[in-house]
């Protein structure tokens, strides 16, 4: 099977033992980087009283394991340098080697941090990006998920890997992209990257039990964690799955198609044919369909594919899918945020003609297959050319959701419970030295962006206090475009999480990198992580290590209301405001008391931009890029674009 799919499959260590008993944080191991000019903290378990002795290079330090049977020592800080060993000395010794003293990240949050370089995250030009992974002084660690009622004393994880082509498709893609261009800056100096990151988390899964109590939120909550344990939590997801299958097996029934006969069919002639990629209620007829449509397709394989693995993948699919080839189920996909990709047996197929067939159950609002016709097509994993599946396809109605609305059992998402990922994921690692912090969340926590007002910064000040760095630089991503583009101005959830997470910037050495150009209407995990790395890098360059870069699109500075028009002031315009499509600036909105939004004209001069609409006779409120997926272009020189912002302090939607 080629890298590009392969699961990753190694070791996982938790501690390394020594003799009598002694074991050394797994965070340590060969290929690490450690954080250069700052005390190296080295810490572990064992017996109470056993000596321990840690070298690195040329400075040495020696402690007793204590009665708690912990052990931890530091050793004097290093400059840059490297490859070194590391020696760990008890009864036996146990020896780490390449290591390198450089700068270390905290890179956490929830999906659009896990998304990976390669595998079915496929990211923009991931098999170039693959091909030149060749950074051997960038070394990347994975934390693997895990959840705990307290804190935990140590994480599971595969180790440390340099960054090279046979091991990149499993990093992260952000951090790596955030990496090679701060590398690039730093003039190579080695960067260590420690990834730790649940897709669709929430941000008080990532808090201490601790800083929520304080702040009095989620304390039933709390309780219940604190009362849970691993058998509990298995045996309600165990719970869970046998619902979820009672489910599919009642629709099934219900729907008369559990024998699968229509996969293995070709397409009656009768079959209607229906426009892919797109919702199916914009066909005449299921406005209002909900329930089970079936689509097929011939596929042509050409001679070349024959015995080789195919990668095929159909976007988004509104909400679930069974797909198949000849009748072979090829995967079936329960998620609604994340696209549907399969990997496809070479016995599956033959050359020629080949049926290609979907069934989607929708249980409410729209469904089909509707993400971009980009993302319709069939490759070989290897490479090579590329069938595009957008176009004509047969389909076939099977059920309607409303002679039973009959909804899926609600999913047990025990990993946003708050404290958990703190306890397994974070808190072990609060004892390494470190430079800072990426992070890429929000979306979980849309829709109670208000409440994110609170919570965000309270979880950077608790993660500071668990360091115990001061205020060490926490650098993190805005939310991108996504959704809907609404043609009039009006509320959203992720408009308000962007105006949280643009509060946050409060607190001090806090940055933001703003990604509302660069997302994707129809994927909640946009593929262009480059940019979203290279922004957090920019950031680092100037506001962590000094250099003089331009780090930022405009930001907004004041306003003021004269004459039936806004006056908006910019500081950050790098060489002077800019349209990034070169057209009229959009994206601005004015209100009068009645609070109604309307879209307004805006003109550049200087650093200010006035905004003005002839449906707004006397404003009292601007706002800029207030929508889920709105359409904005403001920019500075440098073509960076300008955070989402509004003026007024009218109540959330989701307050």
């Amino acid at each position: 099977m080629h890298s590009s799919m392969r699961i990753f499959v190694a070791v996982l260590n938790i501690s390394l033992l020594l003799g009598s008993d002694l074991s050394v944080s797994s965070i340590f191991g060969d290929n690490m980087v450690l954080q250069r000019d700052m005390p190296i903290k080295v810490w572990g378990w064992g017996e109470t009283g056993t000596q321990v002795r840690v070298e690195l290079a040329d400075i040495k330090g020696q402690t007793l394991v204590d009665s708690d049977g912990a052990w931890n020592l530091e050793l004097s800080a290093k400059p840059v340098g490297g490859p070194f060993d590391m020696l760990v000395i008890a009864d036996d010794t146990l020896k780490y080697s390449n290591i390198l003293m450089g700068e270390v990240w905290i890179c956490s949050g929830q999906s659009n941090m896990g998304m990976t370089v390669g595998g079915s995250s496929r990211i923009n030009n991931y098999k170039q990006e693959i091909e030149n992974a060749h950074y051997p002084n960038i070394r990347h660690f994975t934390v693997k998920r895990a959840m705990a009622s307290n804190p935990l004393n140590n994480v599971v994880s595969a180790g440390w890997f340099p960054v090279t082509p046979e091991s990149i498709e499993n990093f992260s893609a952000t951090a790596y992209f955030f990496a090679r261009d701060l590398q690039k800056g730093l003039e190579g100096i080695p960067i260590g990257l420690v990834h730790t990151s649940w897709g669709g988390t929430k941000i008080e899964a990532w808090t201490s039990a601790e800083a929520l109590s304080r702040a009095g939120l989620f304390e039933d909550a709390i309780a219940n964690v604190k009362l849970s344990n691993s058998e509990a939590d298995e045996s309600y997801l165990k719970a869970y799955r046998q619902s979820n299958a009672a489910w599919i097996n009642l629709v099934d029934s219900l729907a008369g198609d559990l024998t699968r006969n229509l996969a293995f069919s070709v397409a009656e002639e009768s079959w209607p044919v229906m426009d892919i990629p797109g919702y199916w209620e914009h066909t005449p007829g299921f406005e209002k369909f909900d329930g089970i449509m079936w689509f097929q397709r011939l596929i042509n394989i050409p001679a070349g594919w024959k015995g080789q693995e195919l990668f095929l993948s159909l976007g988004t699919v509104d909400d679930y899918d069974w797909t198949y080839v000849n009748g072979h189920e090829v995967g079936n996909n329960m998620s609604t945020s994340r696209a549907s990709e399969y990997a496809i047996d070479p016995t599956y197929f033959s050359t020629g003609e080949n049926n290609l067939t979907v069934r989607v159950l929708d249980v409410n609002r729209r469904g089909g297959l509707w993400g971009r016709e980009q993302d319709l097509y069939l490759t070989p994993v290897n490479g090579g050319d590329t069938l595009w599946l957008a176009g004509k396809w047969s389909y076939k109605p099977l059920m309607n959701w409303e002679d039973h609305e009959i909804l899926p059992p609600e999913r047990p998402y025990l990993h946003n419970r708050p404290t958990v990922l703190y306890n397994a994921m974070l808190a072990p690692l609060t004892n390494l030295s470190m430079r800072g912090v990426i992070w890429y969340q929000g979306e979980s926590n849309a829709s109670r962006a208000h409440e994110y007002r609170s919570t965000f910064p309270l979880m950077i000040k608790d993660w500071r206090r668990a360091w115990n760095q001061g205020d060490f630089p926490f650098l993190y991503a805005q939310l991108p475009n996504w959704g809907e583009r609404k043609s009039i101005p009006g509320e959203a959830n992720w408009a308000e999480l962007r105006h949280a997470q643009l509060q946050a910037l409060e607190l001090p050495n806090t940055s933001m990198a703003v990604t509302i150009d660069i997302g994707d209407a129809r994927d909640i995990h946009p593929k262009n992580k480059q940019d979203v790395g290279y922004r957090l890098a920019l950031l680092a360059l100037r506001d962590v290590y000094g250099l003089d870069v331009q780090a930022e699109g405009p930001k907004y500075k004041s306003h003021s209301f004269k004459w039936g028009r806004a006056v908006v002031v910019f500081d950050e315009t790098g060489g002077g405001l800019s349209s990034k499509d070169g057209g009229d600036i959009a994206g601005f909105s004015l209100a009068e008391e009645d609070g109604k939004f309307y879209w307004a004209d805006a003109k550049i001069k200087g650093s200010k931009v006035i905004v003005t609409s002839k449906h707004v006779k006397r404003p009292v409120a601007l706002r800029y890029a207030w929508g889920a997926n709105p359409h904005c272009n403001l920019t500075n020189e440098s073509g960076l674009p300008a955070s989402p912002f509004k003026t007024d302090d009218w109540p959330d939607t989701t307050e």
